[in-house]
């Protein structure tokens, strides 16, 4: 038998075993391959649904964040100040801090009551709705303790400052500094050193001069005199 025909055998038996193989799965063949098909019908659909949304969104800020900036040229006394979309809000939840940055940051520029600014800063931390832990977040969140701190006792703004902390984009200087001088006005030497060593922690080196002026405040002064003056200790060998 020549090496040809035993070739063309060889074939023919590998095709009738892809045909046995084939009926014999054809349907999960079928089924796999159905799947496959939708799901990449399916994510080409959703990417496209995605993108009309983050366009939608993109618009909806546009316009609230153009009310803003057009403020001072504003005739119309009875516009409504704008607000995110529902949809916006849900489906990219960072657009709802950014908002209400913008919002404060224009308030502020107003010279506006502090306590307009804090019910900013209060409505977004209340809103039931999905946080993103962005750097929007976090700014909105430390100037809310900041505005409170001033109305609220130390022993209950600073667990909460605290808490802050551990947020990804912590201001640890200001939360530090803030909470440093709340001890200071509470007259707590203790506490005013803890978070005086915590600030010097974190702050830069190019800083250091504003901790040193810290500390000649006349709380630590006073603190740092009323040490015991401690015995060297080549005194205390000869005294032996």
């Amino acid at each position: 038998m020549s090496d040809d025909i035993v070739q063309e055998l060889k074939m023919d038996l590998e095709r009738e075993k892809e045909k046995i193989f084939f009926s014999k799965y054809k349907y999960y063949i079928i089924t796999i391959a159905s799947v496959v098909l939708l799901s990449v019908i399916g994510y080409q659909v959703y990417q496209s649904q995605q993108s009309e949304k983050r366009q939608q969104a993109a618009e909806d800020y546009y316009k609230f964040t153009q009310y803003y900036n057009n403020i001072d040229t504003l005739t119309d006394d009875k516009l409504s100040v704008p607000e995110l979309s529902k949809e916006t809000v849900e489906n990219f939840p960072n657009y709802r801090a950014m908002a209400q940055l913008v919002a404060f940051n224009n308030e502020q520029e107003q010279d506006v009551e502090s306590a307009e600014l804090l019910k900013i800063t209060q409505d977004y931390i209340d809103d039931k709705a999905q946080k993103v832990l962005s750097v929007h977040d976090s700014l909105l969140k430390i100037f809310n303790l900041s505005l409170r701190a001033n109305i609220t006792n130390f022993k209950t703004i600073e667990p909460e400052f605290i808490a802050y902390l551990n947020h990804p984009f912590a201001f640890n200087i200001i939360a530090y500094e803030t909470l440093f001088m709340l001890a200071l006005n509470m007259n707590n030497q203790q506490q005013a050193q803890h978070y005086l060593k915590l600030l010097q922690e974190n702050t830069a080196p190019e800083d250091a001069n504003k901790i040193k002026i810290y500390k000649t405040h006349p709380l630590l002064v006073s603190d740092e005199k009323s040490k015991p003056e401690t015995i060297p200790e080549a005194i205390n060998e000869v005294a032996l």
